[in-house]
């Protein structure tokens, strides 16, 4: 798998230019956070990197296919959330009965269990979106795209994902590129933090994560997680001074 390369982007959407020159790379099997105030282009500079919207300038990422999740979850409404949650294993040829037993025995761990006989409307909108990162960690894609992943989800159960987000990489190796809010949730999940600003967006700063893996509840409560949480702080805050 090769690194992620974006160089010079510009990206633009419905004819406008959303992004403006923004440049940053991510190695192989590492994280990387895309922060700042609503309306400077993180979600079209995502995009771009899916290959969803036109830009000008340089992107390179794995070949392949890659897992993405945009800000609202798109579960099929005629499927069952466990027929939903199939879906990509048996895209890579994974017999039914084998990817029926995997999602069953994940469900627990998303707080879903029970529920895989309901359909996408009866489920709450954090449980909507648990499912849909499921669906996505379930690609088995080299490099993830989180829009906000867990933008709908409670407080207890948002750190219970992180924790098992944390897992999976470490289990399967893989690289996410995840838009958030959330400054928190960009430093414990992110080893490179890219600040956003402006319109269009443009980048502010690259800030790098030096915090071990895996990480734990016991990473949230250092003195070292704070620090990086405060100063990333005070460069999303200086720009609305």
């Amino acid at each position: 798998m090769q690194e992620v390369r974006v160089k010079d982007v510009k990206v633009y959407y419905e004819g406008f230019l959303a992004v403006n020159g923004v440049s940053f790379s991510l190695p192989q099997g590492k994280h990387l956070a895309l922060i700042g105030p609503s309306g400077c282009g993180k979600t079209s500079l995502l995009k771009a990197i899916a290959g969803l919207l036109p830009f000008e300038g340089e992107i390179v990422r794995p070949e392949g296919p890659l897992g993405y999740m945009p800000q609202k979850g798109v579960l099929l409404p005629w499927f069952t959330l466990l027929k939903n949650l199939e879906i990509p294993l048996l895209i890579k040829g994974v017999a039914e009965k084998e990817a029926q037993e995997k999602v069953l025995e994940l469900l627990p761990q998303f707080g879903l269990k029970g529920f895989e006989n309901n359909f996408p409307s009866a489920l709450s909108g954090g449980m909507y979106q648990r499912a849909a990162l499921l669906r996505t960690l379930l690609t088995g894609a080299d490099l993830l795209l989180l829009d906000e992943p867990f933008g709908a989800v409670d407080a207890l159960n948002r750190r219970k994902l992180w924790l098992y987000l944390e897992e999976m990489r470490s289990s399967y190796h893989f690289s996410t590129i995840m838009v958030t809010h959330d400054v928190e949730e960009a430093v414990f999940l992110s080893d490179i933090i890219v600040i956003m600003h402006n319109y269009p967006g443009e980048l502010k700063e690259i800030i790098k994560v030096d915090l071990p893996h895996p990480r734990t509840i016991q990473t949230i409560s250092s003195d070292k997680f704070s620090s990086i949480v405060e100063y990333v702080l005070e460069k999303i805050i200086e720009e609305n001074i």
